[in-house]
């Protein structure tokens, strides 16, 4: 390919017709000019301008190829254009427990996908505090109502009930009405998470809150991740203790039933938090007022 200079430099003579005002366009000199328009017509071994009485014309290979060339330079200076105004999708980095995120979180972000679609979301689920002040936009955070130094809204107050499989919910009927010991083939499926520790009710604690007073089994599952208590429930594996907020859709849908129609509440909530300096951002303020109103619609 022949030098861009020397493809620009033809382009404005042949505009103008004249070296000299291709020349100042370019803010280059006339003899600059014409030397590049010879080195161009060496590259393509054409003539390309014409000279007539003291006029500046173009050749037939000249003329044959500015139409080309015109849209060339209108593309290359959209391109151009465009790079400079490119903006990078705004986007938010939310934090929150995989718990909270698989079981809650993920059926709903479509619908803020789909309304703000300029806005690019990173969901950061780990067990991991990160620091909000530095490694995230927004955090969904289990805690006690006070927000110390943060912005935020409280989503749901926690409320752990018992749940398990259809086909279980039957066996229970008379444990529910206190008349006969636990079926000795259904056990409990057990959360034993090392950051869950008194945040969240043991069976121990749960039954007798709930006034059941039947001989918790010795045996059972356990499990140190809350997806997988929730699925082994789920498959009819035994009746494990829930989050109540987080299984609304289980529940929905018939994956789950309340085994024993009673709940106890522990003083923790879910909030939706953020920085006071980022919670003025757009991106971040739709993003929690999308939440809070998802929440409202489904409590």
């Amino acid at each position: 390919m022949p030098s861009l200079n020397a493809l620009r430099a033809f382009d404005a003579v042949a505009r103008h017709g004249s070296f000299q005002k291709a020349a100042d366009e370019l803010n280059v000199t006339s003899p600059a000019i014409q030397q590049l328009v010879r080195s161009l017509e060496e590259a393509v071994g054409q003539p390309l301008i014409t000279r007539q009485n003291r006029k500046l014309g173009l050749s037939g290979a000249a003329a044959s190829a500015m139409p080309f060339l015109s849209m060339a330079f209108e593309n290359l200076a959209a391109a151009v254009a465009g790079m400079r105004s490119y903006a990078r999708p705004k986007g938010i980095t939310v934090s929150v427990e995989p718990s909270f995120a698989a079981a809650w979180l993920l059926n709903r972000l479509q619908d803020f996908q789909e309304r703000h679609p300029d806005i690019d979301v990173f969901i950061d689920a780990s067990l991991r505090l990160v620091d909000i002040e530095r490694d995230a936009d927004v955090a969904i955070r289990y805690t006690r109502p006070e927000t110390g130094d943060y912005a935020s809204s409280q989503l749901f107050e926690d409320e752990t009930i018992a749940v398990c499989a259809p086909n279980l919910a039957d066996k229970l009927a008379d444990v529910r009405s206190c008349t006969c010991d636990w079926p000795s083939d259904v056990c409990l499926i057990h959360y034993e998470s090392p950051r869950r520790v008194g945040l969240q009710p043991d069976w121990r604690t749960w039954l007798a809150a709930s006034n059941i007073s039947s001989d918790m089994p010795s045996k059972g599952l356990r499990f140190s991740d809350y997806n997988m208590v929730l699925q082994s429930a789920i498959a009819g594996h035994g009746i494990a203790l829930a989050s109540k907020p987080l299984i609304g859709d289980a529940m929905r849908v018939g994956l789950l039933k309340d085994a024993f129609s009673k709940s106890i509440k522990n003083g923790f909530v879910y909030r939706v938090m953020t920085t006071k300096a980022a919670a003025s951002r757009v991106e971040v303020a739709a993003f929690v007022d999308w939440l809070v109103e998802v929440v409202k619609a489904d409590t």
